[in-house]
């Protein structure tokens, strides 16, 4: 029984931009590669748990401005993919994006 809830427990994250208005393309992306594996972390049960960011995307890459969150350990695995990501579609280089990823059991 346990594995079962460990498993339901790790799958979920939750990606929403700050800003309405936000390029969906951009959205649908990071939904596809920012994958984080929480079977290791102990989510807080009585509060969300989140780690917001601020990046701008120049050439491909994704150079963060700020990040702050709710976890240290949430924050090093969320910059450890983004810096890993190649975007594929054009993006404004001038442009600050600001991400808020929600994390939650299930």
């Amino acid at each position: 029984m346990k594995k079962i809830f460990l498993t339901l427990t790790v799958g979920i994250i939750s990606i929403s931009s700050i800003f309405a208005g936000i390029n969906p393309d951009l959205q649908d992306e990071m939904n596809e590669k920012v994958i984080i594996d929480l079977s290791e972390i102990q989510l807080n049960p009585y509060s969300e748990d989140f780690v917001l960011v601020s990046f701008k995307i120049e050439k491909g890459e994704i150079k963060i401005q700020n990040i702050s969150g709710s976890q240290a350990l949430l924050k090093k695995l969320i910059v450890k993919k983004m810096v890993q990501m190649n975007i594929e579609s054009e993006y404004d280089a001038d442009f600050i994006y600001r991400y808020k990823f929600t994390f939650a059991k299930i």
